[in-house]
């Protein structure tokens, strides 16, 4: 992080740097400089446009989803009025924070904001052009879902856009506190479109068990923060790191980093933290189901890559074993659980699941090629995430009823060749299949893991994804070789959807023939996060 001083101009996971005692003058130096940069707000435009345009969407949503008849005093509802307005409203105000965001341009220095509560800086403003990005997508292609589906309340779009306004936060968190305060804004939002569909009981049954289970891990956090808080003085992400710089520290502290390393991992649906996962995944909107999917865990991991590969990289000792444990013990779950799927919901949860154990891989292996392989991870994943959720809610049958099994998609490949090769294209890339996307990711957490002296924990993930293929080859058996019991039609998909599957299609392609523009890219955030 650059302070205006060499004093923190390091990368945490190199040999090469020099560690300096906290000393309470250096520490006093550090913070009269961050004042001289605390108050520039202008980096947050595009979460205080977010905010402002969010409450002007609400207090249109709920005045003129009801109006009030002057003769018989009774609310008509004008879901006709608002149902589009309200969705491509976000949307544009999702492209218009995109727009602001990215009129800033690549930040070639880190900018410490609200007196080092938040910072801005590579890895932030990456972080940030995914959330937007992806959940105008998801709003745009699930249209056509909310409708047919009859999920037609306006409040949907504003608690994605309220989500994604502490998404956006927790990108930029520098701080413990402002960590957590983000974290409980978007979660909150999270456990009310879990039981969105009130008519449901299964929507209904995954949102109380979401909240039940968020709150006991939201105690876990807030306790560790306060055991980190009472040994350390502070909150701050680079005073943490300059103080563990200095020595050891107590059993306390460490147990302080357990608890909130394991809050966080709740929210990743870690085993064995990911009871949660599969009923909510089940029971919510498709289109929730997707969010849920994508967004968040791109800013868990980066929140992640900043605690364990910064702020709390020289008390490795105390948490390297339980990651570790989560990575080998979630990969080994999570592939034979999704073994025994049917439902398609169950299946991709189970298969998040197991992608988080591969990505804890490289937090295990505490280098900067983890933190790389992480990084590519991820972004292959999000795209693919993109392209197989839209292609399961683009798919409807004439006779109105949508994919619930597997069986569901037998003869696919035969009516809709191309439709059934992209998605069997993607599902292998999240197999690993060579030559594919996530084959490239997959390798270069294996190598990470290798390099750290993790044979056997790299050793299991290689034999775990061997499992996956087969499970993932099971949809091009359903696809392409199997008969479907009755004859029916598909609805042909929008230009929207069609558009976005394309593009996700279009960027796999470009990650696998350009080697060296994944390789930078990953490399460069990677190098941002570990010197933040």
């Amino acid at each position: 992080m650059v302070y205006g001083t060499d004093l923190l101009n390091r990368n945490r996971f190199c040999d090469s740097w020099v560690r300096i005692p906290p000393n309470p003058v250096w520490i006093l130096n550090i913070k009269n400089v961050r004042r001289m940069v605390s108050f520039n707000l202008e980096l947050l435009a595009p979460e205080l446009f977010l905010a402002v345009a969010l409450s002007a969407l609400l207090i249109y949503g709920v005045t003129m989803s009801t109006t009030l008849t002057s003769e018989k005093g009774i609310s008509t509802p004008v879901v006709p009025i608002v149902q589009g307005n309200i969705v491509s409203l976000s949307v544009l105000v999702l492209f218009g924070a995109l727009g602001i965001l990215l009129s800033f341009g690549w930040p070639e220095v880190s900018h410490l904001l609200c007196d080092g509560v938040l910072v801005f800086d590579g890895g932030a403003f990456f972080a940030k052009v995914i959330i937007l990005l992806t959940t105008a997508i998801v709003l745009s292609v699930s249209y056509r879902y909310r409708l047919v589906e009859g999920l037609r309340i306006f409040e949907f779009s504003i608690l994605i856009l309220v989500a994604v306004l502490g998404l956006s936060l927790m990108a930029s968190a520098y701080d413990l506190i402002a960590l957590y305060i983000a974290l409980e804004l978007q979660s909150l939002c999270l456990y009310a479109l879990a039981a969105l569909r009130r008519t449901s009981i299964y929507s209904t049954e995954a949102g109380l068990k979401y909240f039940v289970l968020g709150a006991v891990s939201s105690g876990l956090r807030l306790y560790g923060i306060s055991l980190i808080y009472g040994w350390t003085g502070t909150t701050q992400f680079g005073d943490i790191a300059l103080i563990l710089a200095g020595g050891d520290m107590p059993i306390a502290f460490n147990v302080g980093v357990l608890l909130l390393a394991l809050g966080l991992f709740f929210k990743l649906g870690v085993v064995p933290f990911h009871q949660w996962v599969p009923d909510v995944y089940e029971g919510s909107p498709t289109p929730v189901t997707a969010f849920f999917a994508i967004v968040p865990k791109v800013v868990l991991m980066l929140v992640l890559s900043r605690l364990f590969g910064f702020a709390f990289h020289d008390v490795c000792d105390s948490w390297s074993s339980i990651v570790m444990g989560c990575s080998l013990v979630t990969m080994v779950v999570a592939a034979f659980s999704a073994l025994y799927q049917r439902r398609r919901k169950r299946f991709f949860a189970y298969s998040a699941v197991g992608h988080v154990g591969y990505m804890l891989m490289g937090f295990a292996s505490g280098s900067v090629e983890g933190i790389q392989g992480i990084i590519l991870y991820m972004i292959i994943y999000m795209v693919t995430s993109v392209y197989v959720w839209t292609f399961l809610l683009a798919l409807e049958q004439e006779r109105g009823s949508r994919i619930v099994y597997f069986t569901d998609l037998a003869g696919l490949g035969i009516h809709h060749p191309m439709l059934a090769f992209g998605f069997m294209m993607m599902v292998f890339s999240m197999a690993g299949v060579p030559p594919l996307a996530g084959f490239f990711a997959k390798i270069m957490v294996f190598f990470a893991a290798i390099e750290g002296g993790l044979y056997f924990l790299a050793i299991v993930g290689v034999l775990t994804s061997c499992v996956g293929a087969f499970y993932y080859i099971r949809f091009a058996k359903i696809m392409f070789f199997e008969n479907p019991p009755t004859c029916f039609r598909y609805r042909p998909i929008s230009q929207v959807q069609g558009l976005f599957m394309a593009g996700s299609f279009a960027f796999i392609v470009a990650l696998v023939l350009d080697p060296q523009f994944r390789v930078s890219l990953s490399r460069a955030l990677a190098l941002v996060v570990c010197s933040s």
